[in-house]
């Protein structure tokens, strides 16, 4: 099925809408991308990796410490709760704010579709939309049984069922589910409830995990800038969204495209060794956003070189501050790591025989330690508090005597 009508890149009228939002560039990307995936539903799906049909659902959590901004998770839920479709109904079936692995089973079966096609029987599904400021309530401890549920429907299969002990209905069979899902989390939770084993299992691998460390500083008092005209834009592109249904189609160049980085190994690839078992999942995660990409940019089914690249630019961003993340799990202060700081520049700077230590070096030791938009702020602070010192006019520096820190 093709849109009608006049269609702007709804991520741009996302960033339109969240200009004044005190979160993160990278944050309101990404939930505006959740906002767009679960919009599709299971109504629209592409073809790719062996065949099969990939859709558009993700796991997303938006990663940080308090205060970073991960409340525009709640900006998601309302535009999907008051989505109306051009009959005037609730577009989408969006999940209670507290839910246990049972009661999800519950919403989602009650999260019924159905879609009429030209031709045969009607199709009926179950997709049901979950927006999580705090995931921690979904899972407030790496539970398997819920782990295993959360894998079996990102998969898409054709029927969930699950037998029960406790409840009234024992037997439980959802035709055609699915489970899309944006959620916040603290590093910190990770640390207490994700044990090394848990990052080689297959939730891990579903999960795009999106990382920020500090929110920006906002002004106080602006204007509207248009935000209110793109928010009726963004409704009514989203009631326009839940009418789609159908196979999207590849350009000739976006498929050898596409087929090229798979082939090379989706560079670049992610090196952490935490990441091993993401990493198999790149390419399927790719595709799901080329499908963001083209329904954001235009009504037509038509997967081209441009979403692609912008795909491949969205997920490698995402990736590159991963790390970042179990660096934050490490749960040290700023006083803690230029501690160490000091006494790993003092150590090597006697060992050398008081030589100059060159930025390079401070730079690779601090980014084993904090994520790595803090690195220059740590250094500022460790040299506004005469901690280390900058050798004049150069970018090498030396560590500075305990009884001289905070001295002018």
């Amino acid at each position: 099925m093709q849109g009608n009508g006049y269609w702007s890149d709804l991520v741009s009228e996302w960033f339109t809408f969240t200009e004044t939002a005190r979160t993160t560039e990278i944050h309101r990307l990404w939930a505006g991308i959740s906002l767009i995936a679960g919009a599709c539903g299971r109504r629209v799906w592409a073809r790719a990796v062996g065949g099969k049909r990939t859709y558009p659902n993700l796991y997303v959590m938006l990663v940080g410490p308090p205060g970073t901004g991960k409340g525009i998770i709640d900006e998601i839920k309302a535009f999907w709760t008051d989505a109306m479709d051009p009959t005037g109904g609730h577009a989408f079936k969006v999940a209670s704010d507290s839910m246990t692995r049972a009661s999800m089973i519950d919403e989602l079966n009650k999260a019924t579709s159905v879609h009429i096609p030209k031709e045969g029987p009607p199709i009926t599904m179950h997709s049901l939309l979950v927006a999580a400021e705090e995931f921690q309530v979904l899972l407030p401890t790496y539970d398997p049984s819920t782990v295993s549920v959360l894998n079996a429907l990102w998969n898409n299969k054709e029927t969930h069922s699950e037998t029960r002990r406790h409840g009234p209905a024992k037997e439980v069979k959802i035709v055609r589910p699915q489970l899309n899902i944006i959620g916040g989390m603290q590093p910190s939770y990770l640390a207490e409830h994700f044990p090394d084993a848990t990052w080689n299992t297959g939730l891990i691998r579903r999960i795009i995990m999106v990382y920020a460390s500090e929110a920006p500083r906002k002004e106080l008092f602006t204007g509207d800038n248009g935000a209110a005209r793109a928010k009726n834009r963004i409704l009514q592109r989203l009631g326009q969204i839940s009418l789609l249904y159908g196979q999207m189609k590849w350009t000739q160049d976006a498929a050898e495209k596409i087929n090229e980085w798979h082939m090379a190994g989706c560079p670049p690839e992610p090196g952490h060794t935490k990441l091993q078992v993401y990493n198999t999942s790149r390419t399927e995660l790719a595709i799901k956003l080329c499908m963001v990409s083209t329904i954001s940019r235009t009504a037509d089914f038509t997967i081209e070189l441009t979403d692609v690249n912008r795909a491949i630019e969205w997920l490698v961003e995402a990736e590159s501050h991963m790390p970042d993340i179990f660096r934050a799990m490490q749960g040290k202060s700023d006083a803690a790591v230029i501690d160490e700081l000091h006494y790993h520049m003092m150590e090597l700077w006697v060992r050398n025989g008081k030589k100059p230590i060159a930025t390079p070096s401070i730079v690779h030791f601090l980014s084993t330690r904090v994520a790595a938009d803090k690195i220059q702020r740590v250094m500022q602070i460790a040299e506004g508090a005469n901690i280390i010192t900058r050798y004049a006019g150069t970018e090498t520096w030396y560590p500075r005597p305990r009884h001289q820190h905070g001295v002018e």
